[in-house]
């Protein structure tokens, strides 16, 4: 006799026995360690059932983070993720919802060359327009803000390392351009910092993990510890600092 199929329930309750809150933003209970938990079970599973509620307010994909056990389901014959399964008595879910994307995300052309426009070649639109407007002249500065990923490789962040590497490219040859001007154009290497724009990024929260556990002073970049930088930098009467990547990470950099 075959064994019988189970389920297994899953769900995330603060230290007072909520699930949830009275506001409309999704309250994210699980820290990453407990995540992990999650796509591990997740990756044992035949199915993922969800209410169709969860698929309007929260829109998850419900895949397996770890490609390493999207790659062993394979090897075992199994689909990369488990099937997605919602209930719902109306049927007024949205189509283009994350919920019902093919199982292997890909990275659509469009949606590279808008990660390539809006963190890397917008440097160069928005220095064209200001050299041309006269507001760039002799000791003006330039910079842009780029990341450790532009030299390194990650899951789901294939887009904005090339980005990023774009943009610092940029930055050289910008450098080279306006130095006869006295212009000096810089990157601030930023360390990974807790912004509105890392939190879209899947699986965010093993990289903060593991961020604040090698960093020399165990914390995250802060926005105040790029700004200082850049005023300091800004108050560097020479144009002679040019073409750099410099980086304000506390030493994240070489101890990652």
């Amino acid at each position: 006799m075959p064994p019988r199929p189970y389920v297994l329930l899953s769900c995330a309750i603060s230290a007072d026995g909520y699930l949830d809150d009275a506001s409309p933003e999704r309250l994210i209970l699980s820290g990453p360690a407990d995540l992990d938990r999650v796509d591990e079970v997740r990756a044992g599973c035949d199915a993922i059932l969800v209410g169709a509620q969860t698929v309007r307010a929260d829109n998850p994909r419900l895949l397996i983070r770890d490609p390493r056990r999207s790659a062993r389901r394979a090897a075992r014959g199994l689909p990369g993720h488990p099937a997605r399964v919602t209930l719902t008595a109306t049927g007024d879910l949205d189509p283009a919802a994350r919920f019902f994307a093919p199982g292997a995300p890909r990275l659509l052309p469009s949606q590279l060359e808008m990660t390539m426009n809006v963190m890397a070649h917008s440097l160069v639109y928005w220095t064209q327009d200001l050299f041309d407007a006269g507001l760039l002249r002799d000791g003006s500065k330039v910079f842009a803000v780029t990341s450790a990923g532009s030299t390194r490789v990650a899951p789901t962040y294939g887009a904005v390392s090339a980005a990023k590497a774009a943009l610092e490219a940029h930055v050289r040859q910008l450098s080279y351009e306006l130095t006869p001007f006295g212009i000096a154009v810089n990157a601030i290497r930023a360390g990974v910092t807790l912004t509105p724009a890392l939190r879209k990024i899947p699986g965010y929260e093993r990289i903060v993990e593991h961020v604040v556990d090698v960093n020399p002073a165990h914390r995250l970049t802060t926005t105040q510890d790029v700004a200082e930088a850049i005023g300091l930098l800004s108050d560097a009467p020479s144009a002679w600092m040019t073409g750099n990547i410099v980086g304000v990470d506390g030493g994240e950099y070489f101890s990652s």
